[in-house]
Parts: C-alpha cells; sequence; structure tokens
C-alpha cells in the first residue's frame, strides 16, 4: 500500500489494484480528483463533493469496496447530532489503517474495541480540535500503532507529541509505502512517519 499526503485530512491510499482518497476538499486543500481518478472517497466530515465514478463512503457501518474494507464510526460525542463518520478504519492488502479526524475530540472504549488491531494511524495533532496533546497520546497509547502519521501539524507539535510517546527520531519522507510483512516482528517500536505536501 502507497500513502500520500495532501494537506489537512486528505490522504490518497493506493492499493494494487485501487486508489482512496479521504478527504479530497478539505479547506484549503482541494484534490484535482480529475486528475487523482479515486475508486473511493471517504468523508469524515461535511463536504460538497461533485458527482463522479467513485464509491462514496460518508456514513457508519462497514463496506467492502474492491480490495478495500471500510468501517466508519461515529464518536460517542456526536452520536445524537450527525449520521456523519467521524473515525474510520481502512483494511487494504492486510493492513488495518486507522483515521481519526479534527472533529473527533474522545473515542472511547466501544469504538476501540470495535476497531481492534490498527497498524498505521493518521491522526490530527491540531490543537484547534480540542483535544489537547496529552490526550492524543493517551489515546496513540490505548490503539497502540507500528507508525504514526501526523496530520494537521506543526513543527512544534510535532517534537512535543515525539518526546511524549518517546520517539527519538522523526522520519520525513514524500511518500510512503508499507505491506503487511513490515508488521511481522514483535520487537518493533513506535514510528512516526511524517509525510510531507
Amino acid at each position: 500500500m502507497k500513502v500520500k499526503y495532501y494537506g489537512n485530512s486528505s490522504f490518497l491510499f493506493k492499493g494494487k489494484k485501487t486508489k482512496l482518497i479521504t478527504n479530497p476538499l478539505d479547506n484549503e486543500v482541494k484534490v484535482n480528483l480529475k486528475k487523482v481518478l479515486p475508486d473511493i472517497i471517504v468523508q469524515s466530515h461535511e463536504a460538497k463533493i461533485p458527482t463522479g465514478e467513485y464509491y462514496m463512503i460518508k456514513a457508519p457501518g462497514e463496506y467492502e469496496v474492491h480490495d478495500f474494507f471500510i468501517y466508519g464510526y461515529k464518536s460517542d460525542t456526536n452520536a445524537q447530532n450527525s449520521d456523519q463518520a467521524e473515525i474510520y478504519l481502512i483494511d487494504v492488502e492486510g493492513v488495518h489503517v486507522g483515521l481519526i479526524d479534527k472533529s473527533v475530540e474522545n473515542v472511547r472504549g466501544r469504538i476501540l474495541d470495535e476497531m481492534g488491531i490498527v497498524d498505521v494511524l493518521c491522526i490530527s495533532l491540531a490543537e484547534q480540535s480540542g483535544m489537547k496533546l496529552t490526550k492524543i497520546t493517551d489515546l496513540v497509547n490505548k490503539i497502540e500503532p507500528y507508525i504514526v502519521i501526523p496530520m494537521d501539524y506543526n513543527k512544534k507539535l510535532l517534537e512535543d507529541f515525539a518526546k511524549v510517546v518517546g520517539v527519538q527520531e522523526l522520519e520525513e519522507v514524500k511518500d510512503f509505502e508499507v505491506t503487511k510483512a513490515d508488521f511481522d516482528s514483535e520487537e518493533m517500536s513506535m514510528r512516526i512517519v511524517v509525510l510531507q505536501k
């Protein structure tokens, strides 16, 4: 699986046959969908997406689209207010990717139990999300991913976050590729991979 970051909470995940993009129109991020040609669009907050030949996912539930399995969840704090899923687990080629957007302030045990194993966690570090850095860190420690890919970050937040979770070195890359075989070792320690826009 290949991962590309466009900014904010917009990622492109490429499997062998299928492309999935998250939040392609997110504030100042405006991904050219005609150029990317995604097979699947996953939305974790409201946005007006133009119609096209792709499968749109924005509600809670379980979805199987080509070689992707997608599970959408509502946070407990928003359970009464919206049918918008804010938390996703994306399974492609045996790699489990968690997506926790800035709109989520509180991910509780029920959702963590349902998500199960998360190999790669894409999580917002934005202070304006309402989640203080300690809460984000607590959540990451509960999930215990092998790899954390931050979004909505700045240099200071990255450094503070790495220090709190005990990661010595940030890995900064433009594009990132990961396979299930990368997680075979039982002695892996957490990595923070910073995807450049």
